[in-house]
């Protein structure tokens, strides 16, 4: 989230982050070295922000053993109220 890359694909405020829902502790989707990064985003236009129900990152990879995970990555869903 404190990437230069980051700033610059979101723009002058026009996306916004809907890891920014989630509680700070829990926005990661990656374990490396017992660290945990956040580096799964789905960005959104700002228009959309007003729609956004939740966010949530499901931990069910990067907590077990790498012998036990789908993926090393943590699935991610965002869920919209759009009528």
């Amino acid at each position: 989230p404190w990437s230069e890359t980051l700033s610059a694909v979101k723009g002058n405020q026009t996306l916004y982050d809907t890891a920014e829902l989630i509680p700070q502790a829990s926005r990661y989707s990656y374990i490396l070295d017992g660290n945990a990064f956040q580096l799964d985003y789905i960005l959104v236009s700002r228009l959309l922000e007003s729609s956004l129900l939740s966010s949530n990152f499901f931990h069910i990879n990067s907590t077990l053993d790498s012998t036990l995970r789908i993926s090393d990555h943590d699935p991610v869903l965002v869920e919209f109220d759009i009528h």
